[in-house]
């Protein structure tokens, strides 16, 4: 099995409510990516950035459920990757030692292991098949690729640069509160940035 970390969640590049969620392993460079819907994308960011809804979340009442039973989580497992579907379980255990296996959707399984603060891994025949089916899809979607101009990377370097600079000059009061106000705008992409600057601060 092969540890996986969080990495980042991103919007899609389309009008919709879908989002990407990417993941890499924790020791070295390959990553996974996978879309996932509005709410579980709410939830992902909620727990990284470690804020409170207003009233609970499903996720939080599952694991108020799992706790009220004495079920201890262990870490989650994807164990399968068939027709560019995650297949994932959670593992608990029992006080007596019984262990417990729960199936799961991957988006879930990683919104609870985050909120637990317990590992993530995939099997490696898993990873390695999304990884070849990954290479496959890209090489054909060379053409579409074209389209993009040198010109359109450097102005979406520019714009990420006059970001990054703007956070750097605001207090961690000011970071705060444009956290929140990008999570209930649902820009999950400038929480990302706005949590990797206020990460930054703490490791000064």
């Amino acid at each position: 099995m092969i540890e996986l970390v969080f990495f980042e969640v991103q919007n899609v590049q389309t009008p919709s409510e879908a989002f990407f969620l990417t993941m890499k392993e924790r020791h070295g460079d390959r990553m996974l990516t996978m879309m996932i819907g509005l709410s579980e994308a709410r939830a992902i960011v909620l727990e990284k950035n470690k804020l409170q809804p207003k009233r609970p979340s499903t996720h939080d009442l599952f694991s108020q459920l799992v706790q009220s039973i004495r079920l201890t989580p262990e870490d989650v497992e994807i164990r399968k990757y068939e027709d560019g579907i995650f297949f994932a379980n959670i593992n608990f255990h029992r006080e007596n030692g019984e262990s417990v296996v729960l199936d799961s959707r991957t988006s879930d399984a990683v919104v609870l292991a985050l909120k637990w603060g317990i590992p993530m891994y995939i099997d490696e025949n898993a990873f390695e098949k999304y990884l070849s089916e990954k290479i496959l899809n890209d090489l054909s979607k060379d053409e579409k690729s074209e389209k993009f101009t040198s010109s359109d990377w450097k102005d979406d370097i520019r714009n990420d640069e006059y970001i990054i600079a703007k956070l750097q000059e605001m207090t961690d009061e000011e970071l705060e509160e444009l956290l929140q106000g990008a999570v209930e705008c649902e820009d999950f992409e400038m929480a990302s940035k706005i949590h990797e600057e206020m990460e930054k601060r703490k490791n000064l």
